[in-house]
């Protein structure tokens, strides 16, 4: 037996058996247990907040001249501009995997492009016979169509340039232009991206008048960069707040219900104790293009159209 400073060492490894001191747990008090809410798959499945499908989607699909045409593009691997027929080929396949909805963006000719972009209002465009051909041939699918000049421009500007000035005015009346020749091709959702104060009320008051009154308007940039950004949860739809509102409630789950109604609440009370200031102002709001864009003040910082 090894001896090591008066004791076995045997002696001093032996275990030692704890004292049996268990006592009752004691159950906390809790009104609320989450934890029942995520017991098992079918639970989580009843109560989740955030579910992606294809019921989410929007596929975009960028367009070129010419016939039976794939071409890559080189900026972006994988993704390849498409002429008008192979255009309808995928239209085809989305409607197969259930995606509600396709986005046009033209690839314009150079020699086509002017100072004014005349080209947009051609209702013979690259995209109204896109629109026209996909409709044609896959009816129940939804079409979004950008409004913006920077496809039609030789300068490459989403707005009108005079002596190195972007007039917001006057490139406003050659939006609703574009907007109404896209929707008289059959476009559902006019989706302007230019940046231009006031274009969306001004968008939809013509095509409200032009009795274009079931074409929904949607802020492209700001609900894009906002999907990049950040989980988006489905009850974010592409229509205005109180769609949105209406949609969710009338089809959604209640935890949708009671997340929105707890995101209406968060939004009230910091309009009501930061006075409306840019930090508080939601970046899909600040980029949509408000009706009232002097009730919201976006911050350089946050807005999504000054992330590189």
């Amino acid at each position: 037996m090894a001896i090591k400073y008066g004791r076995p060492i045997e002696a001093r490894l032996a275990p030692v058996e704890a004292k049996n001191v268990s006592k009752p747990a004691t159950r906390l008090d809790l009104a609320i247990r989450p934890r029942r809410n995520r017991k098992a798959q079918w639970t989580r499945r009843l109560v989740a907040e955030s579910v992606l499908t294809t019921d989410d989607l929007i596929w975009p699909l960028f367009l070129v001249d010419g016939t039976n045409t794939r071409t890559p593009v080189a900026s972006m691997p994988g993704v390849e501009r498409l002429t008008v027929d192979q255009a309808v080929r995928d239209a085809e396949r989305a409607a197969k995997l259930a995606i509600p909805c396709l986005a046009l963006f033209p690839y314009t000719d150079p020699k086509r492009r002017d100072e004014d972009g005349s080209e947009a209002l051609n209702p013979d465009n690259l995209v109204c016979r896109a629109i026209r051909a996909i409709k044609q041939e896959v009816p129940e699918i939804g079409i979004l169509c950008d409004v913006a000049l920077d496809p039609y421009t030789s300068h490459g500007h989403d707005g009108l340039l005079r002596n190195g000035v972007i007039i917001n005015d006057e490139t406003v009346e050659v939006l609703v232009k574009q907007a109404l020749v896209e929707a008289e091709a059959g476009c559902d959702i006019i989706a302007p991206s230019d940046m231009m104060d006031g274009r969306v009320g001004a968008i939809r008051a013509a095509l409200d008048q032009a009795d274009f009154l079931r074409r929904l308007d949607h802020g492209l940039c700001g609900e894009i960069c906002l999907r990049v950004l950040r989980p988006v949860p489905r009850r974010r739809r592409l229509l205005g707040h109180a769609h949105r509102r209406q949609a969710h409630l009338s089809d959604g789950s209640g935890q949708h219900r009671r997340g929105a109604a707890r995101g209406r609440a968060r939004y009230f009370r910091r309009r009501r104790h930061g006075h409306g200031q840019a930090r508080h102002a939601p970046i899909s709001t600040s980029c949509a293009g408000s009706r009232t864009p002097s009730a919201c003040r976006p911050s350089p910082t946050r807005c999504p159209a000054n992330i590189p």
